[in-house]
């Protein structure tokens, strides 16, 4: 199986997009989908394209934005006012909200993160990666190659990020000995993402 970008490329040319030409704003440099052949799957976060606002360092906020993250190559891709994929630059976004959820981008990293706590003075982030992964049946001669996705998370303070796997990492890396009194209290798991999130809103909040 053949994938490419042909079912995104016309849906969103009847759009009205507040702002104009706004692929001038993030710089947009034309998409060209690479061909996966005999993957199934596909190597984007979204399965189509999500109408999104975009907020860029200049303080410009451009709105209702097709847009998604390509995960094998971490790029951001928005359709254009003319109907064409495009990526934008990483250096001029600064938030890309669609519907509850909101994903920064970490320079550095060249990559792009989903926020999944409140922002403060520790921001909790799940990142996501895809991966082809080739299986073989028992016995079989064919393989089978899929579109793989995974998820991880990282604490960011300041520009510095941390990997974390669990409640002592996050103590580690907050510093604050007050956070495990607060997690014994609320009886929070160690290995739970969702106390994670309000071990660093609380932290915040402090």
């Amino acid at each position: 199986m053949v994938l490419t970008l042909f079912l995104f490329s016309t849906r969103a040319t009847c759009q009205t997009y507040a702002g104009g030409e706004y692929s001038q704003d993030i710089d947009g440099t034309p998409f060209f989908a690479r061909t996966y052949v005999d993957v199934n799957g596909n190597p984007y976060l979204f399965d189509d394209f999500e109408t999104a606002n975009i907020t860029l360092f200049n303080g410009r906020v451009l709105k209702n934005v097709k847009t998604n993250f390509n995960l094998v190559t971490n790029e951001f891709l928005f359709i254009d006012e003319k109907g064409a994929t495009m990526i934008g630059s990483i250096l001029l976004i600064k938030a890309v909200e669609t519907g509850t959820r909101k994903f920064i981008p970490l320079k550095e990293k060249k990559m792009y993160c989903e926020v999944i706590s409140g922002e403060g003075k520790a921001t909790l982030l799940r990142i996501y990666k895809k991966r082809i992964v080739e299986t073989k049946a028992f016995n079989s001669a064919t393989a089978q190659k899929d579109f793989v996705l995974s998820d991880s998370h990282a604490v960011l303070i300041g520009e510095n990020l941390t990997n974390v796997k669990s409640a002592d990492d996050l103590y580690e890396v907050l510093g604050s000995e007050e956070l495990k009194d607060y997690a014994k209290k609320e009886k929070l798991k160690a290995k739970s993402v969702n106390s994670w999130i309000k071990i660093v809103n609380y932290y915040n909040s402090i």
